[in-house]
């Protein structure tokens, strides 16, 4: 006996029309009818209220009717198909948004950085000196107390590696006519060369930090010397390309 079946005959039992039983089940009485002519099955929820409602264990209602459970069963296979697909379509929708999201803060920060060189008028193109830049050359350069100042390192949007934010500071070169150069790479941190082959590094205070001499490590003794021979450039040179750093990296 089909499901169809069993509903109709305890309909009857019970002495309830199609539209009796339809009214109990909040379905029409055509949908009645289509159940018990076996041409539509109800789902499992309306199942679980046949059963309910007609006192029929759920067991008793679908054994022998081998299609109702088949179809049962690829409708339960359908819907946990459906269920992977729509909570796969969920993760890549999120996938996407963040993508979208990470995209553009990167687009906004890469603009950022790369305007900040912008932030200092910059006079018209001159060439780094050959002998320590190998004639370099930089459109980012401008007077300031009879020395050269430029941008040594930044980012272009085209330089910029993708989803990469870069927080370095723009570090800063200063330059005479004597080959004599000051790189400001942080605010704490700078080097002084003497076109000579010697160089130190140093921080704010005038504190030596290490030192080359040529190839040679420097020792303290001679970096203490080699700053107190220096300390006039080094403090023109510091006077004239601090403000800029300052103004790039504020």
């Amino acid at each position: 006996m089909t499901v169809g079946e069993k509903i109709s005959k305890r309909r009857k039992e019970f002495n309830w029309t199609q539209r009796e039983l339809s009214e109990k089940l909040k379905v029409s009485d055509k949908t009645i009818s289509s159940w018990e002519r076996s041409r539509t099955y109800p789902d499992i929820d309306m199942l679980i209220q046949l059963s309910d409602t007609l006192n029929f264990s759920l067991d008793e209602l679908l054994r022998e009717d081998y299609k109702m459970v088949k179809e049962i069963d690829e409708a339960i296979k359908e819907k946990e198909l459906f269920k992977k697909i729509r909570r796969l379509i969920i993760i890549s929708c999120i996938f996407i948004l963040l993508f979208l999201v990470l995209n553009s803060v990167w687009l906004g920060w890469r603009n950022y950085r790369d305007g900040l060189r912008y932030k200092v008028a910059w006079e018209e193109d001159v060439i780094l000196d050959e002998k320590l830049y190998g004639g370099i050359h930089s459109s980012y350069h401008k007077e300031a107390n009879g020395l050269q100042v430029g941008l040594k390192s930044y980012s272009t949007k085209e330089s910029t590696n993708y989803l990469h934010f870069d927080t370095f500071p723009l570090s800063v070169v200063v330059q005479n006519d004597k080959s004599k150069t000051l790189d400001i790479e942080t605010d704490k941190k700078f080097v002084f060369f003497d076109g000579k082959g010697h160089k130190v590094s140093f921080d704010q205070e005038l504190s030596p930090m290490s030192g080359k001499n040529k190839d040679q490590d420097m020792s303290k003794d001679e970096q203490i010397l080699f700053m107190k021979e220096n300390q006039g450039d080094i403090k023109k040179f510091m006077s004239a390309g601090l403000p800029i750093y300052e103004e790039l990296n504020k």
